[in-house]
Formats: C-alpha cells, sequence, structure tokens
C-alpha cells in the first residue's frame, strides 16, 4: 500500500471500503473496518478520516498547473459535505458507496495524488521500518519509566515518546507528513527542554539514545539531510553539556 501522500491514503481506504460486500452496515462500521481499525466501538477513528479528507483538499489547493484543480476540489468538497448530511452511525453505507462509484472519486483521487507525488516529494516508510522503528521507541518508553531520572523530565519524555508511537500506529491515516511533524516538533521541544536538565541527567545515556531515535526518524522524513552534522550543531550538543553556572 503506498502512503506517501494524503490523496493516495484517501484512495486506499476508500477502495477497501467500496470492496466490503455488506452493503447494509453503517458507514462508520465500513469505513472503520477499511482503515483497519480494530475496535469500531469507539468511533473517534471518524475524526482521522474526516481530517485526512481536509488534508487532501489542502494538498491539492497547493497544487500548480493542474487543469482540472478546481474540478478535483469541487468534488471533494462534495463528497465531505455529503458526508455531513448523513447519520454516519446509522445509515446504510450503501448510499455513500454509490456516491464514490457514481461520481467516479476514486479516479479523481488518484489522479490528485500522482499530481501531489509530482510536485511534494515525501517520505514513504515501508510497513518494516515502520515496525522496527515502533519497536524502538516503545522499548526506550520501558526504559525511561524504569530509568532514575528526574520526574518532571520522564514524564515529558515519554509524553514526546508516545505522540511519536501514535504517529508511527497511525501512519496508514497521518502518513509521513503527520511524523514528520510530530518528530520536528518533539525534536524543538527537546532543545527548548535542555536548558532545564540537570547535569546528572545529562550525563545519563538514555538521553542521547532517545536523541538519536529522533535524529535518524528526521533524516529519514527529510527533516534534515545529515544527523551527524545536526548532533555537532551548536542547538544539539548543549542537550549533553554541563549546564552553564
Amino acid at each position: 500500500m503506498n502512503h506517501n501522500n494524503s490523496a493516495h491514503r484517501l484512495c486506499a481506504i476508500l477502495e477497501k471500503a467500496v470492496a466490503i460486500e455488506n452493503p447494509e452496515q453503517d458507514t462508520t462500521a465500513v469505513i472503520g473496518r477499511a482503515m483497519g481499525i480494530e475496535d469500531i466501538s469507539d468511533r473517534c477513528f471518524m475524526t482521522n478520516f474526516f481530517a485526512l479528507i481536509a488534508e487532501v483538499e489542502q494538498s491539492v489547493l497547493l497544487l500548480k498547473n493542474v487543469p482540472k484543480k478546481t474540478e478535483y476540489i469541487k468534488n471533494i468538497r462534495h463528497f465531505q459535505t455529503m458526508l455531513f448530511s448523513h447519520n454516519l452511525r446509522t445509515d446504510h453505507w450503501s448510499s455513500i458507496k454509490n456516491l464514490i462509484t457514481n461520481g467516479n472519486l476514486i479516479l479523481i483521487l488518484d489522479a490528485c495524488a500522482n499530481f501531489i507525488a509530482l510536485e511534494f516529494k515525501q517520505a514513504n516508510l515501508s510497513e518494516q521500518e515502520l515496525a522496527d522503528y515502533l519497536s524502538k521507541c516503545e522499548d526506550l518508553l520501558s526504559e525511561i519509566a524504569t530509568s532514575e531520572l528526574a520526574d518532571d523530565l520522564k514524564t515529558f519524555l515519554i509524553v514526546r515518546l508516545e505522540e511519536v508511537c501514535s504517529a508511527i500506529r497511525n501512519y496508514s491515516i497521518g502518513g509521513s507528513e503527520r511524523l514528520q511533524k510530530v518528530v520536528e516538533a518533539n525534536i524543538g521541544g527537546m532543545i527548548l527542554k535542555s536548558a532545564g536538565i540537570s547535569a546528572e541527567d545529562r550525563e545519563k545515556p538514555i538521553l542521547k539514545k532517545l536523541f538519536n531515535v529522533f535524529l535518524t526518524f528526521g533524516s529519514l522524513l527529510g527533516i534534515y539531510t545529515d544527523s551527524q552534522s545536526l548532533l555537532q550543531s551548536g542547538a544539539l550538543t548543549q542537550l549533553f553539556l554541563p549546564p552553564s553556572k
């Protein structure tokens, strides 16, 4: 499955949804299954689905030299409006399915995805890469939770790592864009937090281990091209130096 931009991801979800045989299911149940949601009793995943549609619209709006851009946006907005006009928890999926198939929405999204891919290059992490990095982050969570770091720093780091884990688990929805934003924000947050880290905590290997994971992510996602040079920059080396007196 190609997750490298929002239109590809929405297209993949709708392709799975229209292939579901039982048209009598409610719309949220079908979309949840297509998104790979295991527990569809919590319908919060629909918030992510609508956010994905909005992200597609924004990406298409930024496209240049696309002859049918206005038509594409019109169709995406119409789909979103029709979703809002239905009771998705009770209405049968068949009505939304007909809207998708009769309006050639999947073909439109596929075209948008190709145009976005041409103009905006995004990293596309494999399932194995995602699994490996999720495992690393989860191991770090356990290590930090049992570490002797100061309680406020420990809480800060756990929250930061949980955000990264969530972005990895929901990669099929948020893709590299969401993961990049989370990693970028966390690197910035770590730099800001560094001023208040004690000299004792700075000497603990877990901090450098955590930052190396973030930096590797940053390199993969194109936040910067050389993680080693960034480590050697003044912004990050202060994290591993004793605080000034």
